[in-house]
């Protein structure tokens, strides 16, 4: 079973900041953000691992995989294999998502 999801917009004055989802992981709020091209700015995703202090984030885009800290890279083709890693509490980089 996949964990719930949620959307996230900052609440703030002049703020366009926003995560397309939020993965519930163990009372923990993973973000998520989309991006139809394989270069975008992530700037809402770093405001809410800064706010939020995150130990990770997940971004899905035409990019290939790539384990960054935190921003883990996920492409298209690999949204399946991120699910069941969130799931299941796995990274491919050898870390937790916990």
């Amino acid at each position: 079973m996949f964990p719930a999801y949620i959307i996230w917009c900052r609440d703030a004055r002049n703020s366009n900041a926003e995560i397309d989802y939020l993965i519930e992981k163990d009372t923990k709020a993973v973000p998520v953000e989309v991006k139809s091209g394989s270069v975008g700015r992530m700037k809402s995703l770093q405001i809410f691992i800064s706010e939020y202090q995150s130990r990770y984030a997940l971004r899905i885009s035409q990019s290939a995989y790539h384990a960054g800290k935190p921003v883990i890279s996920f492409p298209f083709y690999g949204i399946e294999s991120m699910m069941k890693a969130v799931t299941l509490g796995q990274t491919d980089n050898g870390g937790t998502t916990a």
